[in-house]
C-alpha cells in the first residue's frame, strides 16, 4: 500500500490505531513529502 496523503495517517494516529495498517497490509509505503508533512513538530 502506497499512503499518497497524510490525512490517512494523521486520523489513524488520532485514534491511536497506526497499527491497523500492518494488520492489513504487507508493506506501506510513505512518501518522504508525506513522512516530512506529518513528522513536523513545529507546524503551525
Amino acid at each position: 500500500m502506497i499512503i499518497g496523503d497524510s490525512s490517512a495517517l494523521v486520523a489513524l494516529a488520532t485514534m491511536d490505531r497506526l497499527d491497523l495498517l500492518e494488520k492489513i497490509f504487507d508493506k506501506i509505503y510513505v512518501p518522504q513529502a508525506v513522512y516530512d508533512e506529518v513528522t513536523i513538530s513545529y507546524k503551525p
